[in-house]
């Protein structure tokens, strides 16, 4: 795969409101894709926390870096688990 983990993942969650809005079924659920849509921005935000170790970044900015990075990876997942729970239940109601 040429995008693995956090990368890969953020912009999985960005690409499935594109493919949503191809499908024609962005409409039924739109606040869910949004939080989708959020949920991708804060994965790639936090894969950027993993670039320090690439760039040999001082080992302050390391140890102070790992935590921040975590706290967005599990903001990252209640955001995506928010907006398929949001998918789920406006789909099934179709407005």
């Amino acid at each position: 795969m040429v995008f693995d983990g956090l990368v890969g993942l953020g912009l999985a969650f960005l690409l499935a409101p594109a493919i949503a809005e191809i499908a024609k079924i962005r409409h039924k659920a739109d606040m869910g894709f949004n939080f989708m849509t959020l949920a991708g921005v804060v994965f790639l935000f936090a894969a950027s926390f993993t670039t320090l170790d690439v760039i040999s970044a001082p080992k302050a900015w390391l140890e102070a870096a790992q935590p921040a990075g975590l706290v967005f990876q599990a903001i990252g997942w209640i955001l995506a688990l928010i907006g398929v729970l949001f998918v789920i239940y406006e789909t099934l109601l179709e407005k």
